[in-house]
């Protein structure tokens, strides 16, 4: 990464005028890119005669004609080493130069150096300052008008990345993107701090400001400015800090991600939930429990899966964000003193976006393990083995095409069978795989009334009792009646 400064240096002038070139030491080496970085002030052309050069200042790019080389008599290697000397940004040469230094100085060239190329280098100098200061007070009206109207960061960061012509990101220690524009968080390579077309620049909370990729001929206002933009940002940032709400205001913020309006975009939804306090690229999952379980119960429980964060009511159950950094997420074996308690967790989430989708999740199984659906006291939907053929349902949950598949095998059933008796006499004889014994012993009927309602089914389904294929789908589909009929 480029250290910043408020000059104009060879760099920038490289990019600025096209028929200038490095010819030493190579471009593609390290001390090229350090040579680079030094400040031009302005160009002075050196003469023949002694001296060579006037009293310098320092940072001057000294042209150095053929001519003026053949004139003093002196091999052009020997005059570089003189120059170096001074303290001057590099020297301009005519190319090819036939005995190139080793110095430590960048030599830059032209095909042919004029009488009018000290002028002509010096008015590109000065205009392109005229441009910069102009740049920068821009810069500055621009995050002073952010700051005292107290914008959003991503507004500020959207406006500055159109006034830079580059694009803006923050990441996070763990490189979730907080804001970025363009794809440019997606650009970053793994060298970027080392790379000229990169700015990295630290804010707090361990979050890094970064700017590029920066085109050569943009470099210039990007360095000059980017120590106002980090400013800006990182104002805007505490001030949201600040402003973020608290205890039940939070938990009405975080409730309110739970269940959103469906014309809400997802984007909004992930930044009401930064908002709240959801930092971008965590892990996220919501549980749902009834109000009876203690919340300090309920924290020792989720300890393991991340911090617990309080969401208010849902459904007459107690919902909570569980959050938890990349890769910290941890399934340990939860287990609940009480029988009669339970607890629902949705399958991990890693965007914002989806706090809806596990809520969803959450709201599925609350409703299985209240209706006794599900017999374990803490199940999470990512737990497949738990879940079994309710995982697969809730795919399905609520669709035109499973209700058409209820409707298909149990239709008539249903319709005759108003109290529900012969479904569950089925549901259980499927589940004991046709034995007649240990289904009448669930059902606590003797064997005689088993047999009659089995009689009675069979005359009402078009099925046959006895084929595997056809109780495998009577299974599922008196399965899926007993879903929950409420989903977000």
């Amino acid at each position: 990464m480029e250290a910043t400064n408020g000059e104009i240096t060879l760099y920038d002038l490289l990019a600025w005028e096209p028929r200038l070139k490095i010819i030493s030491p190579h471009p593609s080496r390290t001390a090229a890119s350090d040579l680079l970085s030094r400040d031009v002030e302005w160009v002075l052309t050196a003469r023949a005669s002694s001296p060579m050069l006037p009293l310098l200042r320092g940072g001057e790019l000294i042209i150095l004609p053929n001519r003026i080389v053949h004139e003093t008599g002196i091999p052009f290697a020997r005059l570089v080493n003189e120059l170096t000397m001074h303290p001057i940004a590099g020297i301009l040469a005519e190319y090819p130069v036939p005995d190139l230094p080793t110095g430590n100085l960048a030599i830059l060239g032209l095909p042919g150096i004029e009488p009018e190329t000290e002028g002509d280098l010096n008015r590109l100098l000065a205009s392109h300052r005229r441009e910069l200061l102009q740049h920068i007070s821009e810069t500055d009206r621009i995050i002073a008008d952010a700051v005292e109207h107290r914008i959003r960061p991503g507004a500020l960061i959207d406006t500055l990345s159109r006034h830079l012509g580059v694009p803006i990101s923050i990441l996070t220690d763990y490189d979730a993107v907080l804001f970025s524009t363009g794809a440019g968080a997606n650009m970053i390579p793994v060298d970027a701090r080392h790379s000229r077309e990169w700015f990295a620049v630290p804010l707090k909370s361990d979050q890094t400001l970064w700017i590029g990729p920066i085109p050569p001929e943009n470099h210039a206002r990007v360095r000059m400015s980017v120590d106002r933009v980090r400013t800006g940002v990182q104002r805007l940032l505490d001030h949201d800090a600040t402003v973020a709400p608290r205890g039940s205001a939070r938990a009405s913020a975080l409730n309110a991600l739970l269940v959103p309006d469906r014309a809400i975009p997802r984007d909004t939804i992930a930044d009401q939930a930064f908002r709240a306090g959801i930092a971008p690229g965590r892990t996220i999952r919501v549980s749902l429990a009834p109000p009876e379980i203690a919340d300090v119960v309920a924290r020792r429980l989720l300890s393991s899966l991340g911090e617990t964060h309080d969401a208010g009511d849902i459904d007459g159950y107690r919902a909570r964000i569980l959050i938890a950094a990349p890769g910290t997420d941890r399934v340990s074996n939860l287990i609940i003193e009480e029988a009669t308690d339970w607890i629902a967790i949705s399958a991990p989430v890693t965007s914002a976006r989806d706090i809806p989708e596990a809520a969803r999740q959450a709201r599925y199984l609350a409703r299985l393990l209240e209706s006794g659906a599900l017999a374990s006291a803490i199940v999470r939907f990512d737990d497949d083995a738990r879940l079994g053929v309710y995982r697969l349902l809730y795919d399905h949950w609520e669709t035109p095409a499973l209700r058409h598949f209820q409707t298909a095998l149990l239709g008539t059933l249903i319709r005759e069978d108003r109290h529900g008796l012969l479904q569950e006499t089925l549901r259980i004889f499927l589940e004991e795989g046709g034995s007649l014994r240990p289904t009448a012993d669930r059902l606590g009927i003797h064997r005689n009334t088993l047999a009659y309602r089995l009689k009675q089914i069979r005359s009402i389904l078009d099925a046959d009792l006895d084929s595997p294929h056809a109780r495998l789908s009577l299974l599922i589909a008196l399965v899926a009646a007993t879903l929950p009929n409420v989903s977000s």
